[in-house]
């Protein structure tokens, strides 16, 4: 189901409980890692959305290992329902383990394209399987480009979630961070980096976990595409009043 964002919403927003609540309908999409997308077509589509060029980058401390390309699965789906429902992308399964003072990260690059007409106008960022204790942190991060990443290559989209726990019991949580972009920045080809990411704390017992997130988007027709249904939409309306 293709979602048309309109224009009201505002620019920034965070997503707690009603997207908690809602489900990914994965219907008709086989979890597979990414490294059997890169051994096979190297894309991956769901609807209107080719995920490609993929690429994954890892790092850990002191026998601390993270996911890599064939320890990390994909499976398609889309927002069934709450604020953002409609919203099509990706479900990331892995695991993201970390104790005192060790590092787990995996940094994911991909591609991704919309059919015409479509142009991407936003995402969501969403976690929902994690934790941290004792100092422990568990954060995702994403930024969106327009070309790919490199050197002196912006990003025009800068997020995290995160969950931080104190060793004295207190810690905060952000689990979702949706971001409408600018109609300057709507396109149909865009970049994606996303680091997941799993330390613990600096104390014995400083723990942190995660295993499974979220990188959704949504879109709106491209300005051609909006007029012939502007127009299609007047004729009509003049076919009924003549009648």
């Amino acid at each position: 189901m293709l979602n048309v964002r309109t224009m009201a919403l505002s620019c920034v927003c965070l997503l707690c409980a009603v997207t908690a609540q809602a489900a990914f309908d994965t219907a008709g999409y086989a979890p597979v890692t990414i490294q059997s997308i890169l051994d096979g077509t190297g894309e991956y589509r769901v609807e209107d959305k080719v995920f490609s060029d993929w690429l994954v980058t890892t790092a850990g401390s002191q026998g601390t290992n993270a996911p890599e390309a064939d320890e990390i699965t994909v499976q398609g789906g889309v927002w069934d329902s709450g604020l953002y429902a409609g919203e099509i992308g990706l479900m990331f399964t892995g695991t993201w383990s970390a104790g005192s003072n060790d590092i787990s990260t995996s940094v994911i690059t991909v591609n991704v394209k919309a059919d015409a007409p479509w142009l991407i106008s936003d995402n969501t960022l969403y976690m929902d399987s994690f934790d941290s204790a004792n100092g422990g942190e568990v954060t995702i991060t994403e930024n969106v480009y327009h070309d790919q990443p490199g050197a002196g290559v912006d990003s025009f989209v800068e997020k995290m979630v995160y969950s931080i726990r104190n060793p004295d019991g207190e810690g905060y949580k952000l689990q979702t961070k949706h971001v409408e972009y600018a109609p300057s920045d709507y396109t149909d080809d865009l970049w994606v980096v996303v680091g997941a990411n799993a330390k613990g704390g600096n104390n014995a017992n400083g723990v942190s976990s995660l295993s499974r997130f979220y990188v959704t988007f949504s879109q709106v027709p491209e300005p051609a595409s909006m007029a012939l249904l502007a127009v299609g939409a007047g004729v009509l309306a003049l076919r009924r009043r003549r009648k």
